[in-house]
């Protein structure tokens, strides 16, 4: 979402043919211009009950991000008070509210919804949210502030950050771009962010995310992607691109790698791309899991 939106992971003309086993076992067999055919073995059960906790890291991460963009218009920060983020949300003007120009503002306003509905009168859609948003009061955050500080000097402090969003001139449209505009600038980051795990599901959901992939694997594809599917990983950059990425993913923006992996690495070769899957792995899992029975 911090990049404008690709069709998927992988190099142009892609598709994707699977069937799974009664057990849960999926094969994907996956063909492009670009590759050579690849047959991913992996459980789906296993994937799928750690895929909203992964999906949630993401938002998280997004959240995260969006917070420190609007803190950097609006003077706030991580720890103010959801009041203050609210009325500072009031104060976008109606044009940047477009979904299609901005889906990141919405997600954060989603989340102020779902962790404190009572600002928002019972507000369900995008349309509702953002009209309650812009009716919030004045006096309305001032009594809940009151009633949430803890001391005079803590509401002072946040009273005063409230008046200066009040004062200001609405947050305009080209505000809200050229914010975001900075965060874009970080490639890998915003590569991560968008493609670490796909929703909705296609049939190359586990190609289409990264965190099945492990780190090497990973730095790889993302290096790949963010060079426009012209430039390979190269060899010197093996050991320290990985490093990098592992310092972000987990470290930096908190997001949350599926366990086991399914892709262990990838190939380029011969102008053609070819993943390598932990086939050995799973088939250990599945001897354990035989015996266990």
């Amino acid at each position: 979402m911090l990049l404008s939106r690709q069709n998927s992971l992988t190099p142009p003309e892609t598709y994707a043919s699977g069937e799974c086993d009664p057990a849960g076992h999926c094969r994907n067999e996956v063909k492009t211009t670009m590759k050579k055919a690849t047959t991913v073995q992996y459980n789906t059960a296993a994937l799928e009950r750690q895929s909203p906790e992964i999906e949630d890291s993401r938002i998280r991460a997004i959240q995260k991000i969006v917070d420190i963009v609007i803190g950097k218009i609006t003077g706030l920060s991580l720890s103010d008070p959801p009041e203050l983020w609210i009325y500072a949300f009031s104060r976008i003007e109606p044009s940047a509210w477009d979904r299609s120009q901005e889906p990141n503002l919405w997600l954060k306003a989603a989340y102020l919804l779902e962790n404190y509905p009572r600002f928002f009168q019972g507000a369900k859609t995008h349309e509702q949210l953002v009209a309650a948003i812009r009716k919030t009061t004045l006096k309305g955050i001032t009594n809940s502030l009151s009633l949430t500080a803890q001391s005079d000097d803590e509401l002072a402090n946040w009273l005063s950050k409230l008046l200066a969003l009040h004062k200001r001139s609405p947050i305009s449209r080209s505000e809200i771009e050229g914010a975001f505009a900075g965060a874009r600038r970080n490639r890998t980051e915003s590569i991560l962010l968008r493609y670490w795990i796909e929703y909705p599901r296609t049939a190359n959901w586990v190609i289409n995310s990264l965190c099945f992939y492990s780190d090497r694997a990973m730095a790889k594809l993302v290096y790949f992607s963010a060079h426009d599917w012209q430039k390979w990983l190269p060899t010197e950059l093996l050991t320290k691109e990985p490093e990098r990425i592992y310092k972000l993913y987990p470290k930096k923006l908190g997001l949350l790698a599926a366990d086991p992996r399914v892709i262990k690495d990838v190939d380029y070769v011969s102008g053609k791309l070819e993943w390598i899957p932990f086939e050995k792995r799973l088939a250990k899992e599945d001897q354990q899991k035989r015996k266990a029975e």
